[in-house]
Formats: structure tokens, C-alpha cells, sequence
């Protein structure tokens, strides 16, 4: 039997109707765990481009990026610290 999100396991946020919550009955039974995990990995290894690197890359390797970049700003590396700007 295929698991599935009845609608009694989702929230709508009034504020913003993109936004989703999952019950916690849901989370416990763990109905919908494995598709999130699943979600978030196909996530992680989409690619996009990086405005200081002038380059592709995948976007769970944005805040690895990030920080090395503060890291070479804090010991005067770099002149400015660039921020992560996602578009």
C-alpha cells in the first residue's frame, strides 16, 4: 500500500499560503518522514550559480560556501564579507 498526506495531516499557514504545516500525528507516525528526507536530498543537489565564485554549484553547498567565505573576511582576506543572495 502506497503511504500518502491525507488533509487532516496539513496545516495551511494563513500568512503565506506557500508555506505548509505538518501535523504531528503525521510526523509520528512517520507517514510522511521518508518523503521529506527524499525532497530535501533532490533539493540539496540542484544547481545554482554562485554571484562571487562565477560558478555553478549545488546548493547544499551554499552555506560550506558561505562560511569559508566569513571565515577568509574575518582574518582580512577579503575586503567585504559578500552575502548569499538566492534569486
Amino acid at each position: 500500500m502506497r503511504e500518502q498526506l491525507d488533509p487532516i495531516d496539513i496545516l495551511l499557514v494563513e500568512d503565506s499560503p506557500n508555506d505548509i504545516l505538518i501535523t504531528e500525528t503525521a510526523l509520528k507516525e512517520g507517514r510522511i518522514k521518508n518523503r521529506l528526507i527524499v525532497a530535501y536530498q533532490k533539493r540539496k543537489v540542484q544547481e545554482i550559480h554562485h554571484r562571487v565564485l562565477r560558478e555553478k554549484l549545488p546548493i547544499g553547498l551554499a552555506p560550506h560556501i558561505q562560511a569559508r567565505l566569513l571565515a577568509r573576511h574575518l582574518r582580512n582576506d577579503l575586503k567585504t564579507y559578500p552575502p548569499f543572495l538566492y534569486r
